[in-house]
């Protein structure tokens, strides 16, 4: 490769076809850099034709993959825009023998990854993922974690190439097919859809289920501040979530997924605390102190709640060290949730000394790491906060 190489915006890469796809102009890719819409950059040698790196943006997404000879990724580096700066949050690499596919598993492999306090965390597969793997915790110096957004044009920041940048000619247009990627998008929130009246639901072992709201109780909150745990897992070491609300009591529904056939079993499917008896137009999702930027989050991740003894609970911040105490001794003595509550799977306490309260719910699929979601009415104010037991993340509606 010589000194200068070809610059193609377009659509992305075919990793079938192993070449550049959907040619735009550079004027186009400039357009929708602007807008936050998604397009690619390749740089490409112009003797044989091979790619050598490609851009990749959307928005604050922002990804440089190097290729080999034969047309595979070596290393992907991912570069969020993080409060105006590029942010390095992960680079991965493999080293492929002649015979090995694209992140082949038997290929040695590493990967860095970051956060924005500085954290690092390595892995190393010398032997692929098949053989043994070393981690290493550090911290890394933030000055080598940020860096300034470069400019649309600046293929030399943009790249990492100090080369000679000329105009190369692109592949056709892709016209009404898709792109061939996208940029990781974090979990959707679906609980929208368990308020509309009558929403049935079909799971993958075909058992319909219909959503009922059920009024549960009223939740105090004294401090305003909310939080969502695992009541057997100390609550009260859990941050409350940035979302303060003004003190005092609030309705709890419980939204249960009826089945005609399985009448004794009604799994809560989401917890909702009604802040204002609206209904919500957009949801998000809700962040408790300490959680990262939305920004860094892969594909159908989200920061929730974890769970080991199989039950949630939303609890008052200042209730919830004592309750979460006599959630602990309610184990010791090995008591199940109130048959008298197990209409609606929820379970009622209150802190004698501070007022607040707590609801217990049974997590439908035991174990796990389970999201809130913050509901806002037309004009932006908050209607509500849902917990999300994910007992329909991936179901289709029924008709």
């Amino acid at each position: 490769m010589g000194f200068t190489v070809g610059l193609v915006p377009c659509e992305g890469w075919d990793p079938v076809g192993r070449a550049l796809v959907g040619g735009l102009t550079e004027e186009q890719a400039r357009e929708r850099d602007r807008a936050g819409q998604q397009y690619a950059v390749g740089v490409v040698d112009p003797e044989s034709g091979n790619v050598v790196v490609l851009l990749e943006c959307a928005g604050h997404f922002r990804r440089r993959s190097w290729f080999d000879l034969q047309g595979r990724r070596t290393r992907v580096r991912v570069e969020p825009v993080l409060d105006g700066r590029l942010f390095h949050q992960s680079t991965e690499e493999w080293e492929y023998a002649p015979e090995h596919a694209e992140f082949d598993r038997e290929a040695p492999h590493a990967k860095v990854e970051h956060t924005p306090d500085g954290s690092r965390d390595r892995t190393s597969e010398p032997r692929g993922a098949s053989g043994s793997r070393t981690r290493r915790q550090e911290k890394a110096p933030l000055d080598e974690l940020f860096s300034p957004v470069p400019d649309f044009a600046d293929w030399k920041a943009r790249t990492g190439l100090d080369l000679t940048f000329v105009a190369h000619p692109a592949p056709a247009p892709l016209g009404d097919a898709r792109p061939p990627w996208r940029p990781p998008a974090p979990l959707r929130p679906r609980v929208g859809e368990l308020f509309e009246p009558g929403a049935r639901f079909t799971t993958r072992g075909g058992g319909e289920h219909t959503i009922e709201s059920h009024d549960a109780g009223v939740l105090r909150l004294p401090s305003g501040r909310l939080i969502a745990a695992d009541p057997g897992a100390r609550p009260g070491d859990r941050k409350p979530f940035e979302l303060a609300l003004p003190p005092g009591d609030y309705p709890v529904r419980a939204l249960l997924a009826v089945r005609e056939d399985a009448p004794n079993w009604k799994p809560v499917a989401a917890l909702q605390l009604v802040v204002a008896d609206v209904p919500a137009t957009s949801w998000e999702m809700a962040l408790a102190e300490g959680d990262g930027s939305v920004l860094l989050l892969g594909e159908n991740q989200f920061y929730g709640a974890g769970v080991d003894s199989g039950q949630l609970c939303f609890v008052d911040a200042s209730a919830a060290k004592a309750l979460g105490e006599a959630v602990d001794e309610r184990y010791d003595r090995d008591e199940d949730l109130d048959p008298d509550a197990a209409e609606h799977r929820t379970e009622w306490l209150t802190d004698p000394e501070t007022g607040g309260g707590m609801v217990v719910l049974t997590s439908p699929h035991g174990d796990g790491a389970f999201p809130t979601w913050i509901g806002r009415a037309a004009d932006g104010s908050v209607a509500c906060l849902v917990l999300d037991t994910l007992f329909l993340p991936e179901r289709t509606r029924g008709e």
